[in-house]
Order: C-alpha cells, then structure tokens, then sequence
C-alpha cells in the first residue's frame, strides 16, 4: 500500500473514532515519514482520546518541535499537562494561544473552566478530551495520492449565471406559455 495512504486511512480512522486503527496507521506512515508534523499530531490525538497520555505527549510534543505556530498543536499540548497535573503550564500553553490568536474560542473555553474549578484535583481527573479539544481535519492536508491519468477526469468549467438573468428568462418562459394558452384556446377557435 502506498505510504501517504496509510496517513489518509489514519486520518479517517481518527474521525470515525477507531483509535487503535488510527494508531496502527499513522504509527506506519511515521516510520517512514517522521517530518509531517499532522502526522505526529494526529497520532497524538489518537493516543488521547485512548486516554494514553504518556505516548500522546511524545507525539504532541513532536508535532510542537515541528511546528511552534500550531495552535491546535499547542492546545493539545495544554490539556495533556492539564492531564499530567501540570496546570500552571497548561494555563501558560493557553495563554499563549491567545497571545498569537486573542480570538482562539477554544482556549478562552478551556481557561475559563480551569479558573471556574474550585477543586484542582477533581478537574484533572475529570477533564475529557471531548471538552477540552475540537479536533478538525485540516483543510490545507495535502495527501499526494497518486492518481493512474486515466482515473483523471477532467474538470468541467462552472458556468456562472446571475440570478436575474434567470430570474428574466423565467419571466420570459411565463410569458411564452400565457400566449400559447391565448393562442390556442382563445384566439384560434375564435377564427373558426
């Protein structure tokens, strides 16, 4: 099997939340392509929602070495030293997604629910990586399947037409139809 493939199968395994699946894949690509840091943190996000969080650290922590300006990366990074027992640098990881992205929802979440806690011990054993993460495919994923050229099937040009002109051809259909109906059922059989 083609070795980016085994990313894309991870990648899916992810979202259909078959983690051990996910593991085995990404776990593949890796061993052949250690310089894809979604592949370091998709693996990580894998070893999380497992609750692994020990082997979940070492591949955020990886994907971080790759990438400093992720800040999905940098979040997953939070929860795992809030998971550690870490809070301090959990709240200093969030802070810094703010700093960069003072828009960040999901960190302003995440600080909040630290600083509404009462108990520090019973928010890490409580805190879920379904509360903590959102976890989105990324867009710019770029899998360089090889496709054979003769699956490639050509892209067909968008025609773009704008709404009134439609609006004006149906308008004009109408108005083809109302003189059908006067020219068939009024005025011809008033001719004979």
């Amino acid at each position: 099997m083609h070795i980016e493939k085994k990313l894309h199968n991870g990648i899916k395994s992810l979202k259909k939340k078959d983690y051990l699946e996910a593991i085995h894949n990404l776990e593949e690509y890796i061993a052949h392509n250690n310089t894809n840091y979604l592949a370091y943190y998709y693996l990580g996000l894998a070893y999380i929602f497992r609750e692994l969080y020990d082997e979940a650290y070492t591949h955020i922590s990886k994907a971080y070495q790759l990438n400093k300006n992720d800040t999905n990366i940098i979040n997953a990074i939070a929860f795992l030293n809030l998971k550690l027992n870490n809070i301090d640098e959990a709240i200093n990881f969030w802070l810094d997604i703010l700093d960069v992205d003072k828009n960040n929802h999901t960190a302003r979440r995440n600080l909040n629910k630290v600083k509404k806690s009462n108990n520090s011990e019973r928010l890490v054993s409580t805190a879920s990586p379904d509360e903590f993460i959102s976890f989105k495919l990324k867009k710019d994923l770029n899998l360089n399947l090889k496709i054979p050229k003769i699956l490639k099937i050509p892209r067909i040009p968008k025609i773009r037409i704008r709404r009134r002109y439609l609006r004006r051809a149906g308008i004009g259909l109408i108005a083809i139809i109302a003189l059908f109906i006067i020219f068939k059922y009024i005025i011809i059989p008033n001719r004979l």
